[in-house]
């Protein structure tokens, strides 16, 4: 087995969809360029699409940085009310720059994922066929990893708005 991943090795990571990434990731394959196209999914649903293409320490950092926006828009507004629609402004800007970047160097971030996974099932130096379900088996999308995304996601924004809500109660 070569050092590059297959066209093989990339179909059985991804499963479903791998035509649509085969295409997209075609230039940084052949050494031509970089991975191409934004990915709309990326953009609609970050953190979601982040946790089920297996890239949930993203997700999480992104999460993290929406939880700190969180909690100073909210004692901010707590704070100075009459400025809420300029401090509402925050929460677009983040969100929209946060999806964007993730909507233009996702496909990438998930070809480097991929490209990790491969070399690193290929140290098992298991025969093809074994090697191709070790692929199956640990690409493909990851409803679980998503589901726990979506739920710590919910308790973490539940909890930093109510903490918010307390320290601008101090104020």
């Amino acid at each position: 087995m070569t050092d590059t991943p297959t066209t093989e090795d990339l179909r059985a990571f991804v499963g479903p969809n791998a035509d649509y990434y085969l295409t997209v990731w075609e230039p940084a394959l052949n050494g031509t360029g970089r991975a191409t196209g934004g990915n709309r999914w990326a953009f609609f649903f970050t953190l979601y699409w982040l946790s089920l293409r297996g890239l949930s320490g993203t997700a999480l950092v992104l999460a993290a940085l929406f939880a700190v926006e969180q909690f100073v828009e909210g004692v901010l507004i707590a704070v100075a009310p009459d400025e809420s629609g300029w401090i509402g402004l925050l929460t677009v800007g983040t969100v929209l720059t946060a999806s964007l970047v993730c909507a233009v160097k996702g496909n990438a971030w998930y070809l480097q994922f991929a490209r990790e996974e491969i070399a690193h099932i290929r140290t098992r130096n298991l025969p093809e066929r074994e090697h191709l379900a070790a692929l199956t088996e640990r690409g493909g999308m990851r409803v679980g990893e998503m589901v726990f995304v979506l739920v710590g996601t919910t308790i973490l924004f539940v909890v930093t708005d109510a903490t918010a809500k307390t320290v601008a109660g101090w104020w």
